[in-house]
């Protein structure tokens, strides 16, 4: 029996939430810089299988198939509880709505028989469909993609809620899906440095945060929205999301064949271990949190603006989950 190997990254106290991985069996323990409260939403117990039961409804999975298993697997409903401690019951169904229909929409995309995330002409199309359902058309393929958008939609519509900020991310990320499409197709990986840039505009978690500045305690201000630095500090809250992510998927995502993520990609690029392109990844995501405080404190006026609680909540909460979902084990 080999004895296992265990490494440890080594970083200041204060603020740090531990993890551990195992990487080509490597044991992998670390801590990354995440100073904000954790907190969980009352109505956790209510919403306990509510994505899944939504996806079912709609469409988008059907029992016993792959993608329905993925679902079962990543608890988004413990993810929405974490990262949105503060909405209401129906905000808190509305939210997970949208967190399910992501994650079934990014699964299908790396689903092997499905074939579209190979296919971004195809994807173009689809993504334009889609996009245009949020802009209420009456467009219906039948999909379960579309028919859960439509229900997403629908419960805005009823709220009187506003999806023009919505709408500009959700196109954004889908764009980025349609680059990752490109490169499967050419074989390619892009530099980390592209990489990082795509993410930082590009990312699912712009669209995520958006879910909550439309919840009645967040309230988003026109003055928030059109703060530069504001703007910035959702890049970098939305950075610190994706790169956590790519920490804790980076195994799975190996073994898949993926090569959009900044740990396999930096591992690559500088020929080195997991091990050190992991630390890499923890560095940035800790420098990404640290500017975040860094622009907190110059905002001043608006550095009590719920809309912030929004971002902290989501880079605290994803990391509680990251560490404790099946998804990317």
């Amino acid at each position: 029996m080999i004895a296992k190997k265990q490494t440890a990254i080594n970083s200041p106290n204060i603020g740090q939430q531990f993890f551990s991985l195992r990487i080509q069996n490597e044991d992998i323990t670390g801590r990354l810089f995440c100073p904000f409260e954790a907190r969980t939403n009352p109505f956790i117990r209510e919403v306990q299988g509510y994505g899944k039961a939504w996806a079912l409804t709609h469409g988008m999975v059907e029992e016993g198939h792959h993608l329905c298993t993925k679902l079962d697997m990543g608890a988004i409903d413990n993810l929405c509880a974490y990262s949105y401690p503060d909405a209401n019951l129906e905000e808190l169904k509305m939210a997970i709505k949208w967190v399910t229909w992501l994650f079934v929409l990014d699964d299908d995309m790396d689903y092997e028989e499905t074939e579209i995330g190979k296919k971004p002409t195809e994807m173009i199309a689809r993504n334009s469909n889609l996009i245009s359902i949020l802009e209420g058309s009456a467009f219906n393929d039948g999909s379960g993609l579309a028919n859960g958008l439509r229900n997403f939609y629908n419960d805005a519509i009823e709220k009187r809620l506003s999806l023009f900020p919505f709408i500009k991310t959700a196109k954004s990320y889908l764009s980025t899906c349609v680059w990752e499409a490109d490169n499967r197709v050419r074989s390619e990986k892009p530099l980390s440095q592209v990489y990082e840039r795509m993410r930082l505009k590009g990312g699912a978690a712009h669209s995520v945060f958006e879910v909550g500045f439309l919840m009645d305690k967040t309230n988003i201000s026109t003055r928030l929205r059109e703060n530069a630095l504001f703007e910035t500090m959702v890049e970098f809250a939305n950075l610190a999301v994706c790169l956590v992510n790519d920490i804790f998927s980076c195994k799975k995502e190996l073994k898949e064949g993926v090569v959009e993520n900044l740990v396999i990609l930096l591992q690559s690029e500088n020929r080195s271990t997991f091990l050190a392109a992991i630390c890499e990844t923890v560095d940035r995501n800790d420098k990404c949190v640290q500017s975040y405080l860094a622009l907190k404190e110059s905002l001043h006026l608006i550095a009590e603006e719920p809309a912030l609680k929004i971002l902290e909540d989501w880079i605290i909460g994803n990391l509680r989950w990251s560490m404790e979902s099946q998804r990317y084990r």
